[in-house]
């Protein structure tokens, strides 16, 4: 078990056992599950359908692919400020409670990041073939093939296309091939899979450990009922995630 992820999971743990002690939530949605007596299968099903944490995954993985849920980073920017103003003046106690739930089950993934197995890391098939597609896509629409690509830092033609007179093309395919690219359709569809199934279990095992070590402060998912909005996984529709 990576030390870093053990130590901010421990962190966590103790922020929000701390903002219980102080009255800053109002918790009270636990119940009496023994997560370490569950074998692999009930967990899953426990993590899954009470839990929701493979929609937590979900959710993580596309709002990190910005500009497939964004066509500008203006968009993304006013989703925040909507997504904070929700948090602190509209949502229920119990909403709010589970919004920092979620995002301390996101910390996890993150920090799970530091271990991944190479294929799936940085520089690994998954995001060698998310870069091959964007370029392709740029391609087959007839602009350069690295008008897209975000890793240089110096980046003239995609300089010029963000500010020259075909910003607004430019947009559009950003947005279109984004949206194409977070398929990996240039992998074979075995290996794809493969990789993808590798990659989310390391996810859940990293929030498994977690949750195991901290069971008292599990908060689970909501029933689409309880939401007033669309800012928890659980809350939004599937064709946003």
């Amino acid at each position: 078990m990576n030390k870093n992820r053990v130590a901010l999971g421990s962190a966590i743990a103790v922020l929000v056992l701390t903002l219980v002690a102080i009255g800053a939530f109002v918790w009270g949605r636990g119940d009496s599950v023994d997560l370490r007596s569950l074998n692999d299968a009930e967990f899953r099903e426990y993590a899954d359908e009470v839990v929701g944490v493979d929609e937590v995954i979900e959710e993580y993985l596309h709002s990190g692919q910005v500009f497939a849920r964004f066509r500008t980073i203006e968009e993304r920017y006013t989703h925040d400020d909507e997504q904070t103003r929700w948090l602190n003046e509209d949502a229920s106690d119990t909403e709010r409670n589970r919004w920092f739930y979620a995002e301390a089950l996101v910390l996890q993934i993150i920090a799970a990041k530091e271990d991944m197995p190479k294929e799936i890391g940085p520089g690994g098939k998954l995001e060698t073939a998310h870069f091959d597609a964007m370029r392709a896509c740029a391609e087959d629409h007839g602009w350069p093939a690295d008008v897209l690509d975000d890793r240089p830092w110096d980046n003239p033609a995609r300089d010029e296309a963000q500010t020259g007179p075909r910003r607004e093309e430019y947009l559009d395919l950003r947005h279109e091939c984004a949206q194409w690219a977070e398929s990996y359709p240039t992998l074979d569809a075995i290996e794809r899979d493969s990789l993808l199934a590798l990659r989310d279990e390391h996810y859940r095992k990293a929030i498994k450990d977690f949750m195991v070590a901290n069971p008292d402060i599990v908060i689970p998912r909501l029933d689409p009922s309880e939401c007033t909005a669309e800012f928890l996984p659980e809350c939004a529709p599937a064709a946003s995630r």
